[in-house]
């Protein structure tokens, strides 16, 4: 049995390593611009992160710290989430409740 057969994910590992090296370098660039607290400032692609599925729960879990709304009852529109089929991108939301 061929290694193929065991992992998940591209038959190429060239287009793996492209994907992985992307990534890295824009999580660099979030890392740069939190730093700098310029990170919300523009709409962020969640696709250039490892686990965004991971960094939504932090941002829920943050909004719900400092908006004193319950964790549970956030949405995707008070953390300013805007998706369709292709795309998945957070900006700021400067509605204020």
């Amino acid at each position: 049995m061929s290694w193929l057969e065991k992992c998940d994910g591209p038959e190429d590992p060239m287009s793996y390593l492209r994907g992985l090296v992307n990534r890295a370098a824009a999580t660099q660039t979030w890392l740069e611009k939190s730093e700098q607290g310029r990170l919300l400032h523009e709409t962020l692609d969640l696709s250039e992160l490892f686990h965004p599925d991971t960094f939504l729960n932090a941002l829920r879990q943050q909004t719900a710290r400092y908006s004193t709304l319950n964790f549970f009852r956030l949405d995707e529109s008070d953390v300013g989430l805007h998706s369709n089929e292709e795309e998945c991108k957070v900006q700021r939301n400067t509605d204020v409740r």
